[in-house]
């Protein structure tokens, strides 16, 4: 009988800020892949983060339909308007409304639409559309 010897795993970890590293070695053929995933999950199901999940646009019937009077179509501004970095004061709040009435011609930038006040949009010179006719 042949009898195998491990070491005891070993913990390191590193953290700066907004990085953190974090290891344990040495661990036998695929246990890194047992514990990462799991680990992986949580971590990613943790972070709060804000995101725009649907946008109306009035007269448009459907996301491949052109805007009148703006140079972008449907897709590409519902592209821009992802584009949107937005940080808000509690996480934890629930779905927001953001509102954009614009009349032109003008560049809209992401510093137009009006906010609840919870919320406030980081990258305000994000560029969204431009708007060629009232």
């Amino acid at each position: 009988m042949e009898t195998t010897k491990t070491k005891a795993p070993v913990f390191n970890a590193r953290i700066d800020g907004n990085y953190g590293e974090f290891v344990l070695e040495p661990l036998e053929r695929g246990f890194g892949v047992t514990l990462g995933n799991p680990l992986r999950r949580i971590l990613l199901s943790s972070i709060p983060g804000t995101a725009v999940t649907s946008v109306y646009i009035e007269d448009v019937l459907h996301e491949f339909f052109t805007i009148p009077g703006v140079q972008e179509d449907a897709i590409q501004l519902i592209l821009n308007l992802k584009e949107l970095v937005v940080r808000f004061a509690s996480p934890d709040s629930g779905p927001k409304t953001l509102t954009l009435r614009v009349s032109g011609p003008r560049v809209v930038h992401a510093r137009d639409p009006v906010c609840p006040s919870a919320a406030e949009i980081v990258n305000t010179d994000q560029y969204i559309a431009t708007v060629e006719a009232k």
